[in-house]
């Protein structure tokens, strides 16, 4: 489930390749039991405090401990997994967010019994742990077909307009340093309120084309 890509292996080598995973039938959302945020609040909270009747905490750490075994199983690294935590259009509510997930950690370390450390993690620093692992990983060379649902497959965004696509590339790099720029004239205190009001008026149109395209 974790492999190196190589989908120019036959004129390239191993010269361009791409450390790749394939995620549990979650796929990059909340375990299932974990989902708790304002816009998806599928799952109740985790309770921790053990004096409540509610206290769920335990149940719930060992939920993703045997969670996190499942995935350790099918994978040629043992040392370190990546659970994702989130969905489109989730984290609304980071605190209650990252609330929920100190408090998983903190009693998951606490329970387990099969020497595993949960920590909060970033993408970059997954990435370096699976190179310290040093491993000989899977290699794949063919083609991977893009994500496919109700027998449809997500291909558009591969394809479609890519004139249109690089125009709005470009632009957004445009904007970016024109705002730079903007900053620096409003706390200017030679420029006037009249000027301000055209920069910021210009900044809302060029930005609204851009988020429409």
């Amino acid at each position: 489930m974790t492999f190196l890509w190589r989908p120019f292996s036959k004129s390239l080598g191993q010269q361009k390749e791409i450390l790749a995973g394939v995620y549990n039938k979650d796929d990059y959302d909340y375990p299932l039991g974990f989902k708790l945020d304002e816009r998806k609040d599928d799952d109740g909270p985790l309770q921790d405090d053990p004096t409540l009747m509610d206290y769920n905490g335990k149940v719930k750490a060992t939920v993703m401990i045997n969670y996190a075994q499942e995935m350790i199983n099918i994978r040629a690294n043992d040392e370190h997994v990546m659970v994702l935590m989130g969905d489109d259009f989730t984290f609304m509510n980071a605190y209650q967010n990252y609330n929920e997930l100190e408090k998983l950690i903190k009693i998951g370390n606490i329970i387990q019994e099969v020497n595993l450390t949960f920590v909060m993690s970033t993408p970059s620093r997954f990435t370096d742990a699976l190179k310290s692992e040093n491993i000989k990983w899977p290699v794949k060379e063919d083609d991977i077909f893009p994500y496919m649902e109700n027998s449809l497959f997500w291909t558009g965004y591969f394809s479609s307009r890519p004139a249109l696509k690089k125009h709005v590339k470009d632009a957004s790099a445009f904007f970016n340093a024109e705002q730079n720029v903007f900053a620096r004239m409003q706390i200017d205190q030679k420029t006037s309120q009249q000027e301000v009001t055209k920069i910021n008026d210009a900044s809302f149109y060029f930005n609204d084309a851009l988020a429409v395209l």
